[in-house]
């Protein structure tokens, strides 16, 4: 299950999004999932012109692992990002690994409310390869009138999975066929790199 995590701000502010994987009854090698936002609580476009987020702490996560902007091509319309996360050695993600923070701007006029982070298009691979359904954990910006920014509890607290008006909710999403393919092909090209290094 993938987790969105949550956080709380001021018009104006900047905060982090923590993305995680929990632990299930399979081992993970690979996700993919949509996050969708409001853009009163948008994320933030890095230099690259891919969202601005930092991948988790395991030294090879970042090797094959991607983000972006949907739809395709967006610019100021933007109302998800894509993520796909893959190991470079294509074994298993590690339990609770933190996969991702994404900075996420309020925007000025933003109006005090909160404003989900909604999960769609969730599927995993096995470090074999094979397809796994990905549960999820949707996340929220919630914004203040007087101050109070920072990351919440992604799970257990204020705003968190499972607290009432949290925004936040369990989804089970199965991805479209195409999404299927591409983290396929990607874990594809991870086995041939590892074995080719073996």
């Amino acid at each position: 299950m993938v987790e969105v995590g949550s956080a709380s701000g001021e018009p104006g502010d900047r905060v982090h999004i923590e993305i995680r994987l929990h632990p299930g009854a399979e081992e993970v090698s690979g996700i993919q999932a949509d996050i969708a936002f409001d853009p009163a609580a948008a994320f933030v476009r890095g230099p690259s012109g891919r969202p601005d987020c930092v991948f988790g702490t395991d030294p090879s996560v970042a090797g094959f692992s991607s983000t972006g902007f949907q739809p395709p091509f967006c610019t100021d319309d933007c109302t998800a990002v894509r993520i796909i996360i893959l190991k470079t050695d294509a074994g298993p993600l590690p339990e609770d690994a933190l996969l991702l923070t994404c900075a996420v701007d309020i925007a000025a006029d933003a109006a005090p409310g909160t404003y989900p982070l909604s999960l769609s298009f969730l599927g995993a691979t096995t470090p074999e390869g094979q397809w796994l359904d990905l549960g999820g954990i949707e996340g929220s910006v919630t914004v203040t009138r007087d101050g109070g920014e920072g990351q919440l509890p992604a799970s257990g607290g204020s705003g968190g999975a499972g607290s009432a008006g949290g925004g936040c909710a369990v989804v089970d999403h199965a991805a479209g066929t195409g999404l299927w393919s591409v983290l396929a092909g990607l874990v594809a090209v991870a086995l041939i790199a590892r074995r080719a290094r073996s």
